[in-house]
């Protein structure tokens, strides 16, 4: 086996006709060592001291002359060869964009890293969508910005999303607004999708799924999830009276506010018993303990709902 075949390299792929893989297909591949050329079979091709530049930034090969001049001369040619170079060109460039509009880049680590190795001369820029979408949760739309897009969020000071977004471009435009223009032409039909979605499930109530979980298998010998959130409601109703006692105490601990806020969207969705919420909480529980405080901080949160209104007002604030 090659070396280069022992990389960490989760998914492969083949091109053409060749049986190789990599993580990419190679065109050329360059290996210098000691100030000599060496000409080896490296993923069927044969290796030299001939490169590339820019797909459009640069024409014609680039004959690198020494390990040490391969970063400066790419960058002539319109290639940053230093993969953390291109990240802090992209962060610094959706810092600086969102702040024109007074608002914040959320720049997800992940994200970064995946558009800084797509791009090799990386120019961020700012797009807009119609504000109407922002009726529809933030998630949703972050999620169609991101996921599809590989695009950076805005927020305001207040943490709220934005009307904007930052994508990378791998190209410096003569013309940055038909760039722009481009990439707000193709996000407007993914966050149209995530409106009709929303809107869609607004027309059906929660409660009104719950007989579907009924052919919805949680385990083979557990029974449906349907019998799951019969039971989680069942043991919620065990354990009630004693977690109600205890936040009804004037010296109850300022720490259970936080666990009721942390869990109060998992309140409002169980006690629904929707599908897709019973399976969240416990599903990757694997001792008996974790369980126990899964379904005490589940249990706590249904409480805080049903219980609102007499609740001390320290506990919501």
């Amino acid at each position: 086996m090659s070396h280069y075949q022992r990389l960490p390299i989760p998914k492969r792929m083949r091109w053409g006709s060749s049986k190789e893989e990599f993580v990419r297909p190679v065109q050329w591949a360059v290996l210098l060592f000691n100030g000599a050329v060496y000409n080896e079979q490296i993923l069927g091709l044969t290796s030299g001291n001939s490169s590339r530049g820019h797909r459009f930034h640069s024409q014609g090969e680039v004959i690198i002359t020494s390990p040490d001049s391969y970063a400066e001369q790419l960058y002539q040619a319109n290639v940053i060869v230093d993969f953390a170079k291109r990240r802090d060109i992209i962060r610094a460039g959706a810092i600086e964009l969102a702040a024109s509009i007074n608002g914040q880049a959320v720049i997800d680590d992940e994200l970064l890293d995946e558009v800084s190795a797509l791009n090799e001369w990386p120019v961020p820029l700012m797009g807009r969508f119609d504000e109407h979408f922002l009726a529809v949760p933030a998630q949703a739309l972050i999620s169609s910005m991101k996921e599809h897009q590989k695009y950076f969020h805005v927020v305001d000071q207040n943490n709220q999303l934005m009307s904007a977004f930052i994508t990378v471009a791998n190209i410096q435009s003569k013309d940055p607004a038909q760039v722009i223009d481009g990439n707000e032409r193709v996000i407007r039909p993914r966050l149209a999708d995530a409106a009709f979605f929303y809107n869609n499930d607004k027309k059906t109530r929660l409660d009104s799924r719950r007989e579907s979980l009924k052919q919805v298998v949680f385990q083979a010998k557990l029974g449906s999830v349907y019998a799951k959130t019969e039971r989680v409601a069942a043991l919620a109703e065990i354990i009630a009276p004693t977690l109600v006692l205890r936040l009804l105490q004037p010296a109850a601990p300022p720490n259970l506010a936080n666990q009721i806020l942390l869990l109060i969207w998992l309140a409002n969705l169980m006690i629904c018993k929707a599908s897709w919420v019973a399976i969240t909480p416990i599903m990757m529980v694997k001792t008996k303990t974790s369980l126990r405080l899964c379904l005490s901080n589940t249990c706590l949160a249904l409480l805080a709902i049903q219980y609102q209104r007499r609740l001390p007002e320290r506990l919501w604030h």
